[in-house]
């Protein structure tokens, strides 16, 4: 058994040579006699004081065994909390990685986009700037006003020539 306390270990080494000492003694001398007696009164006093580390020892382990049970529930609750948080964990790395993904896509079609525009840009150039007049550029009522008026007069005037121009073509081949 593996026992540490080197203290309590000379008070046994110390209390097995009394032993020994107390059993020549009582060979030699009689239960009363003044040296077995004070090597009896030795013997009782390290019994004692290996009593008191024993128990000291006893309850030092007591609290370290609490220590540890309690240690021992809190890793297993660590434990069982594992799966949870690893899927917590999967999932983030997993939405990490989708984002990445798309923010790389979204990169490389800004940058196509961007290309094209530029390309676009340096294929045409601005020689003069735009003229615009705020006047309507349809319908022009003025000019369909006049050139109603002068087909109006040239045909009125060609009618009536021609209807006399007719009317005497008509009445030469009446007379043949």
């Amino acid at each position: 058994m593996e026992f540490q306390d080197k203290v309590t270990i000379k008070l046994i080494g110390k209390l097995q040579e009394l032993e020994l000492e107390k059993t020549n003694l009582s060979q030699e001398f009689t239960k009363q006699s003044p040296e077995l007696k004070t090597i009896k009164k030795q013997i009782a006093s390290i019994k004692n004081s290996i009593r008191a580390n024993l128990k000291n020892i006893y309850s030092t382990l007591q609290s370290q065994n609490r220590e540890l049970s309690l240690t021992l529930k809190k890793y297993e609750s660590k434990i069982e909390e594992a799966p949870k948080t690893e899927a917590q964990m999967t999932n983030i790395v997993r939405d990490y990685k989708i984002n990445e993904k798309l923010y790389a896509y979204l990169l490389q079609k800004r940058a196509a986009t961007i290309l094209k525009m530029q390309e676009a840009k340096s294929k045409f150039r601005v020689i003069e700037p735009i003229y615009t007049d705020y006047k309507p550029a349809k319908p022009k009522k003025k000019l369909i006003v006049i050139v109603a008026f002068i087909t109006a007069l040239i045909l009125s005037i060609f009618i009536a020539f021609f209807r006399e121009f007719l009317k005497s073509e008509n009445v030469d081949t009446q007379k043949a």
